[in-house]
């Protein structure tokens, strides 16, 4: 068994370049954050972007919303889907006064939105 997603608060440099090979972007750790959320995704092939990021009772809620296939002629989704795969989505974030982060995938698109968690 493995867990379906991760959720990680980096607040130090060093701790940050262990986690990429290559640098994704630059955090000033002495004003800013970063959270990474590693999930399973079986549709690879839509791109992820960030949603509602909310503080609520010292936890940074971080929405994540995935773009999904669109309909069918006959109404019924396009099944568009791909092997596993482990994906990062990193969010820079200038608040460091939290406890600690969740997040959550919305899969959507005009026609239809669910959560899965």
């Amino acid at each position: 068994t493995y867990p379906y997603d991760i959720t990680r608060v980096i607040r130090l440099q060093d701790e940050f370049d262990g986690m990429f090979k290559d640098r994704i972007f630059d955090a000033d750790f002495e004003t800013e954050v970063v959270v990474v959320y590693f999930f399973t995704d079986i549709y690879n092939g839509f791109d992820c972007y960030l949603g509602n990021v909310k503080l609520e009772e010292n936890i940074l809620n971080i929405e994540i919303r995935h773009k999904m296939p669109g309909l069918r002629y006959d109404g019924r989704p396009l099944m568009a889907t791909s092997a596993p795969t482990v994906r990062a989505f990193a969010v820079r974030v200038a608040l460091r006064d939290f406890e600690d982060a969740q997040a959550n995938v919305k899969y959507d698109d005009n026609n239809f939105i669910s959560e899965w968690r």
